[in-house]
């Protein structure tokens, strides 16, 4: 099916595609796989973290270590800010040069938007009922509560849900 080779200085992960199904080896450490085939797609965010999708529901997982960082609890993961609908398919990254998509996602947790880290380290609570990550000098979120926006800066609620309309 596929095969794609993360590699950064000595280290290197590969990620293996079968029957539709993903998981990761680390030559250094076995030439097996760390698991059996159990994630649905996958995405990386830097070297060998990646977002990991498993029985319907999103997270993350250390490549390297075969850690789970963060549990497989969201429904939707959205990583690219220039599209409100991608759920990212390894098919069109495999042909991608570039690697390094971002650490942070908006998540959807019992239909409810937020913001989580890869590694867990930040998050902005599934408390919206949209999100978008605003892509200027200030990199904030805009959200959406009961037909109000508002925003989030620096992972702090920045200005409340009051207004109709927020450019």
């Amino acid at each position: 099916d596929g095969y794609r080779v993360y590699e950064e200085k000595t280290d290197c992960v590969i990620l293996v595609k079968l029957n539709h199904r993903y998981t990761f080896i680390i030559p250094r450490v076995s030439i097996f796989p760390i698991s059996n085939f159990e994630y649905e797609e996958t995405c990386q965010t830097f070297f060998a973290i990646f977002w990991v999708k498993k029985n319907g529901k999103w997270g993350s997982i250390n490549a390297m270590t075969g850690k789970q960082i963060l549990d497989c609890v969201y429904d939707e993961i959205k990583w690219d800010w220039h599209s409100d609908s991608v759920r990212g398919r390894l098919e069109s990254y495999l042909s991608e040069e570039r690697q390094g998509y971002p650490a942070t996602a908006c998540v959807k947790c019992d239909n409810k938007w937020g913001v989580i880290h890869v590694k867990g380290e930040h998050s902005i609570a599934c408390n919206y009922d949209w999100i978008k990550y605003r892509e200027d000098r200030y990199g904030c979120y805009i959200i959406k509560q009961s037909n109000k926006y508002g925003y989030i800066k620096s992972w702090h609620l920045s200005i409340s849900c009051k207004y109709d309309e927020l450019r």
